[in-house]
């Protein structure tokens, strides 16, 4: 099923963006893992990447294609930036919460059990992800 703004999208937009894919995947891949993103990190960057593109009424009026992988290469590095800030939010709030109140008592053991069981929860709930999401996207791509 098309996104929503493709219906008004000139007749060769969609042909014409599939080929900006293939072409330029790998070097907008590498551009957002050189901006500190792993593997499976960076490819979902990519690929939200294009779905913003599509969604810019700037973008299906863009005819050279220079100038339409200068915006593709803007959209990530934006989608990249968001990304990162997201992980490091994630990681300060998880660290707020198993780090304990007191730091010079040392945690009972039933605190202890219950950050491990919650860390074991959260990790697994991150594998499931990763397994999703190499569902959805074929690592072929």
């Amino acid at each position: 099923m098309p996104p929503a703004a493709t219906p008004h999208a000139p007749p060769q937009f969609l042909a014409g963006l599939a080929r900006l894919v293939r072409v330029h995947r790998r070097r907008l891949v590498s551009l957002a893992r050189g901006m500190g993103l792993e593997g499976e990190d960076a490819l979902d960057c990519v690929q939200d990447a294009f779905c913003t593109f599509l969604d810019l009424p700037a973008a299906q009026h863009l005819r050279d294609e220079e100038e339409t992988v200068k915006m593709l290469t803007v959209v990530v590095r934006n989608v990249v930036l968001n990304r990162r800030r997201s992980i490091r939010r994630r990681r300060r709030i998880l660290y707020e919460q198993l780090a304990p109140i007191d730091a010079t008592a040392p945690p009972s053991v039933d605190d202890t059990l219950a950050s491990l069981e919650d860390l074991a929860r959260l990790r697994g709930c991150l594998l499931r992800r990763r397994e999703l999401q190499q569902r959805v996207v074929p690592a072929s791509i």
